[in-house]
């Protein structure tokens, strides 16, 4: 069985919004010297980049919209965590 970038990317950025949540309860932790938001931010850029090369792997219209929802998806949830990260080191 092969591995299908489109729905594993999907099931990745899933992934990302309790993860997210969980991390906002140790905002001021630092795990491995990292901040959470760090790694979930690491996390979506990759999500991204299989999002986009899960685009080969389109043959009907429901994989397409998989694809387009996880591309957005990862690029507004990247948005967000660029902002509260740069919001945080401005205000600290």
């Amino acid at each position: 069985m092969a591995i299908n970038l489109n729905v594993s990317s999907f099931i990745i950025s899933v992934v990302c919004i309790p993860l997210f949540f969980i991390s906002t309860f140790y905002m001021n932790e630092q795990i491995f010297g990292i901040h959470p938001l760090t790694i979930l931010l690491s996390i979506t850029f990759v999500t991204l980049v299989l999002g986009v090369l899960g685009l080969k792997d389109v043959n009907n219209w429901k994989a397409m919209v998989r694809s387009i929802v996880t591309i957005c998806f990862t690029i507004s949830f990247s948005v967000l965590f660029i902002f509260i990260i740069v919001a945080g080191h401005l205000l600290s």
